[in-house]
């Protein structure tokens, strides 16, 4: 399988904070996921305090909303910028309007924490990745579930669309790497760590 186009990025450790080294005052002790806007100069950051709240480069505090009932594990922004996804510990997804942290939509996900969220190109498609086992791909516009995989011996904790939308990566808590097509059937497979996958980008 040719691989070359395919970028992995593993952080053996769990990554507590992908924020460790931004510093904005009154910033929430306890982040868990931060996320730059794709077209706007703003940062999305989600905390075990439960919440979500949106930065601008000056690292002035924008918006804030108490997104979860527990953490919140997962977060990103739709690639036109206008809506941010996050996952918790709480077993959802919440879906916001990016401009005023408005709810949109609140789905159910899976049975166990929310680890990863990823958005298709396009934003059509939304997969979801639970400490459950699962993958689960669901219509980001009406929420409805459109597949569920048992995708790994362990947790799902790292999701990405390659940039044409049409397959996804799964790294799993069994260390193995799975490729989708966009209909959730099987691609692929890549072996190569030693300890759990935490994260990828393509």
């Amino acid at each position: 399988m040719n691989v070359r186009a395919f970028a992995v990025a593993v952080n053996i450790a769990v990554a507590v904070s992908l924020i460790t080294f931004i510093s904005f005052a009154g910033a929430a002790r306890g982040q868990t996921a931060a996320v730059p806007m794709p077209v706007l100069p703003i940062v999305a950051t989600g905390s075990t305090d439960q919440t979500i709240r949106v930065f601008n480069s000056a690292g002035k505090q924008i918006q804030s909303a108490l997104a979860h009932e527990s953490a919140v594990n997962c977060l990103i922004f739709s690639n036109d910028g206008k809506r941010i996804v996050s996952g918790g510990d709480d077993k959802t997804i919440k879906i916001y309007n990016a401009d005023d942290l408005s709810l949109e939509q609140s789905l159910d996900a899976h049975d166990k924490p929310v680890l990863s969220v990823a958005l298709t190109p396009d934003g059509r498609i939304l997969a979801s990745g639970g400490a459950d086992n699962k993958l689960k791909l669901w219509n980001a516009n009406t929420g409805k579930l459109l597949k569920t995989i048992s995708a790994h011996n362990g947790s799902v904790r790292a999701l990405a669309w390659n940039a044409q939308g049409k397959r996804l990566a799964s790294g799993g808590a069994d260390r193995l790497i799975q490729l989708w097509n966009s209909d959730g059937t099987p691609a692929g497979t890549i072996v190569g760590h030693d300890e759990p996958i935490t994260s990828l980008v393509w």
